[in-house]
């Protein structure tokens, strides 16, 4: 039956019942706002007339096609203390927040880490910005289009100056478009952290496979509020560790995170969530247990009288670091190493322990070096000079 063939009263219920289901269906015009705000500002399809970004360099790129689309190539790195860049100049400053993000649409060719900084203003008035958060930003070679994404800090002081805005990427081979947004939500970093590739493969195969350790890009601090970002940090440089042919991956262990209460009472848990992390990464570990040095001391050690530093035969002044000639430190390591080998022995992830010296090589054991102290401690008494 037609709807005008019903009665008039009846007609027009049905309409308004009808306008409210169809309002409710749609987005709202904030919601479309939303939804808009994120604008491409460069595009390698795009005429420079509409641009919001220009090439600054573009003499130094060829159109490669991948994939049926149309991507810049930019020359290849060969000095590694020079890396080459895209330098883009922004024209319109138009950032429609304090935070925006940069995403970065490249063809995922090679290995490498994306590195993009903003200069802001001119001569001493210049400032350069580096990403206060980033994700999905290391090239794993999985030979398709990937995005990455990178958060400025952009306050009043830098949108004075905005007239004048310039982005600088390296570490980058191939660009098709680059977006951004006013910001970014926990929800859009959590699928942006989740666009990483998962599986990848070493870029070189050896015919007789060694043991390859790399450190890069990890920075443990066994404290708990720095775990989140350092198991965002494996997600990132594990997989391109891998793609570059290594086998494991080494990160620093101190006595205080194994121990932190008393002797006899180890708590792994903070490690355990690391390695954890490594291992669904498909590689090995390789720890760097470090006991002896000031930073690695519980509060509980350095409180009992088995608490010796080196003393320095110069001026006699005694360092935190323990001495190698300690009646007592011997002790500790060898519980240490016990309590560490049987906790992580049986789960198959270690390639390797490294125990770190104290002091320099050779014949001279007095630290020379480093000076990091304890947490809240100032500096300690460290120099080249006579033996200890």
């Amino acid at each position: 039956m037609h709807l005008l063939s019903l009665h008039p009263s009846l007609s027009k219920r049905i309409v308004l019942v009808l306008f409210i289901i169809i309002s409710a269906l749609s987005p709202s015009p904030t919601a479309m706002a939303e939804e808009s705000s994120a604008r491409t500002i460069f595009s390698v399809s795009g005429a420079d007339s509409i641009r919001e970004m220009k090439l600054v360099n573009r003499d130094r790129c060829e159109i490669n096609v991948f994939d049926g689309a149309d991507y810049l190539e930019i020359e290849k790195d060969r000095d590694p203390y020079s890396p080459v860049e895209w330098i883009l100049d922004i024209s319109k400053g138009d950032w429609n927040g304090t935070t925006p993000v940069f995403e970065i649409v490249f063809y995922d060719k090679g290995a490498g880490v994306i590195e993009p900084e903003l200069k802001v203003g001119t001569g001493p008035d210049e400032t350069t910005l580096r990403p206060s958060r980033a994700a999905s930003f290391t090239r794993l070679n999985s030979m398709r289009e990937r995005s990455a994404y990178f958060e400025f800090d952009f306050d009043d002081s830098h949108r004075a100056k905005q007239e004048t805005v310039q982005l600088r990427i390296s570490g980058l081979q191939y660009l098709r478009e680059i977006i951004i947004h006013p910001s970014f939500d926990e929800e859009d970093w959590k699928k942006a952290k989740e666009s990483i590739p998962k599986k990848v493969e070493p870029l070189v195969r050896l015919e007789r496979p060694i043991q390859l350790v790399t450190t890069a890009g990890f920075n443990s601090k066994g404290t708990p509020d720095t775990l989140d970002m350092e198991l965002e940090m494996v997600d990132e440089f594990a997989p391109l560790a891998k793609v570059l042919g290594f086998t494991s991956i080494e990160s620093y262990v101190r006595w205080n995170w194994l121990e932190p209460e008393t002797e006899g009472q180890f708590d792994f848990h903070l490690v355990d969530a690391t390695v954890d992390r490594i291992k669904k990464h498909d590689l090995k570990w390789f720890p760097l247990l470090v006991v002896g040095s000031a930073y690695a001391l519980p509060d509980w050690f350095k409180r009992s009288q088995e608490n010796v530093g080196f003393v320095c035969l110069e001026h006699g002044i005694e360092n935190p670091i323990q001495s190698i000639w300690s009646p007592y430190h011997k002790r500790h390591v060898t519980r240490v190493l016990q309590a560490f080998g049987e906790h992580y022995e049986p789960m198959g992830i270690l390639e390797g322990v490294r125990l770190g010296p104290s002091g320099n090589y050779g014949e001279s054991q007095y630290p020379a070096g480093g000076n990091w102290p304890a947490a809240g401690e100032g500096p300690m008494h460290i120099h080249i000079g006579y033996w200890a």
